[in-house]
């Protein structure tokens, strides 16, 4: 009989079913396939080809999710071989790739220190894996209690938080499709706010000697917590602590028997809340001098002030001001202005062409044998002059050679080098004992009682003696640092500089004259 030739016959694959008929980005597919059968019995191979969107996107035995996306639709296609044969393709039901829920890792609040009237910020870090664009709920929680929800990130505690209450928030991503995974923060517990700084004043404005001083609370300190608010008063005189004030709730009294004149009086106020204090608040006041503005002595009170004083650096206008009445120093051959003083600045005399006089004459009452006294700081740089060799620091009156003037000089004649009481005729002149040295201050003061003269140094008596003066008026007015004004002689401070120059229509005791010599910055 004829030969018969047997074909081979190709194998078959019963079925292919896919791991997920919805991956996600997560996702990498995978198939499980039905049994493979082979007539011949032949051993059956297989082959894979994966099919993204119709396309064919690899061919392993899995897909990976990058090489899908969400919204796509993937296949696989796999044919079996018995090593002669391809057997027909089998394919498999079809997955649609779905969407992929976003995550917030991580959420924090910021401040992290946190008061009452703070706005608190919530900042989340979040991923999607289909990249969609996110959006946000934000549930705020006070004390436990659900205080605010929706897509603000902020919480205003002026409304939502008081101090001492926790505070946290829980944060769902949404990426348009589908709620993610929530994530929430940490607990911040809202902290105490200090008071704000109160204002406050001293009362009265022109105090006195011996008048009450008053630290009144003017603005009152707000708290945002609501606390009550309570005041602490603390008082210092010319930087001194006081202690002696009798305090109430919203001001502080010092008793006038504690308050002289021309003391600076600071009143410092802080506000508290029994957890924290506010700021400082303070006001200053300077009590009046008795005098009126200017450096003095204890005793230069209402009945002792002197009745003229130039501080040789406070002006008015060109002048050199009276500071305390109004009479006025012209200022003749521009002295040398801003020079170091005993006490501030003063001028500099270099030539007899500089000196200094009142607009007005002096008072009457300084006229004949009264009382009366001149005080006065004197800096010599040179010594001598013209003429008989007399550097005048301030005068009043007429001649030296028959006792109508007031003089606080310099003798420099020949064989004299001391200060001198009009130094001028032997019968009214009074001088000094001791020879003044070049470059340094000098207190220098000389007094009159009617009966004796005095000259003191440094707050020292040098001499004194009795003798009839008759302050005269043939020059009415009050020299200082000045020349020709006693006859043919002519008379000036040769270069130097006088400071605090004061007139007084008493003579001054020796205690008013040490203390005025201790009188500086």
């Amino acid at each position: 009989s004829a030969a018969i030739t047997i074909s081979n016959t190709a194998p078959v694959l019963a079925s292919v079913s896919l791991s997920t008929a919805a991956p996600t980005e997560n996702d990498t597919l995978s198939a499980t396939l039905g049994a493979t059968s082979d007539d011949d019995g032949d051993t059956v191979t297989v082959s894979y080809e994966w099919f993204v969107n119709g396309t064919s996107a690899g061919t392993g035995t899995t897909l990976s999710s990058s090489s899908f996306a969400k919204g796509d639709t993937i296949t696989l296609v796999v044919t079996p071989w018995d090593g002669t044969s391809w057997g027909s393709p089998v394919t498999s039901d079809v997955a649609t790739a779905v969407n992929t829920p976003p995550a917030v890792s991580s959420v924090t609040l910021s401040p992290e220190d946190a008061y009452t009237d703070d706005v608190l910020t919530a900042s989340a870090s979040a991923t999607d894996l289909d990249g969609d664009s996110l959006s946000y709920t934000y549930d705020w929680y006070v004390d436990g209690l659900l205080a605010q929800s929706g897509a603000s990130a902020t919480l205003d505690g002026a409304t939502a938080f008081s101090r001492d209450e926790e505070v946290h928030v829980v944060v769902t991503p949404n990426d348009g499709d589908t709620d993610g995974t929530s994530a929430t923060s940490s607990a911040l517990t809202v902290a105490n706010s200090a008071p704000t700084a109160p204002e406050v004043e001293i009362t009265p404005e022109d105090a006195e000697e011996g008048d009450d001083l008053t630290c009144t609370v003017v603005t009152e300190s707000t708290d945002a917590d609501g606390d009550a608010v309570t005041y602490s008063f603390a008082w210092d005189v010319d930087g001194v602590d006081y202690t002696g004030a009798t305090d109430s709730a919203a001001e502080s009294v010092v008793d006038g028997a504690d308050v002289g004149s021309g003391q600076t009086w600071t009143c410092e106020v802080v506000a508290g809340d029994g957890d924290a204090t506010s700021s400082v608040a303070s006001s200053s006041l300077t009590t009046e001098a008795a005098c009126g503005d200017g450096l003095y002595a204890s005793f230069e009170d209402d009945t002792n002030c002197p009745i003229a004083h130039w501080d040789m650096s406070t002006m008015s206008g060109t002048r050199v001001a009276d500071l305390i009445g109004d009479n006025d120093l012209t200022v003749t051959g521009s002295p040398l202005a801003g020079v170091d003083g005993v006490v501030g600045a003063t001028y500099s005399i270099a030539s007899s062409s500089q000196y200094f006089t009142s607009i007005d004459a002096y008072p009457s009452r300084l006229s004949g044998s009264g009382s009366k006294s001149i005080s006065l700081w004197a800096y010599l740089d040179a010594k001598g002059g013209d003429g008989d060799g007399i550097s005048v620091f301030a005068s009043f009156g007429g001649k030296n050679s028959d006792g109508t003037s007031f003089c606080a000089c310099y003798d420099n004649e020949v064989g004299d080098d001391e200060p001198s009481l009009g130094a001028g005729g032997a019968a009214y002149d009074l001088q000094g004992t001791t020879p003044w040295g070049l470059g340094r201050w000098y207190h220098y003061a000389i007094t009159y009682d009617g009966v004796t003269s005095s000259i003191y140094v440094d707050g020292v008596l040098e001499s004194s003696r009795a003798v009839t003066l008759r302050t005269g008026t043939t020059y009415d007015k009050y020299a200082v640092a000045v020349h020709t004004l006693y006859g043919a002689s002519t008379h000036y401070l040769a270069s130097g500089r006088v400071d605090e120059v004061k007139v007084y229509d008493y003579a001054l005791s020796p205690s008013q004259v040490s203390e005025l010599s201790s009188l500086t910055d």
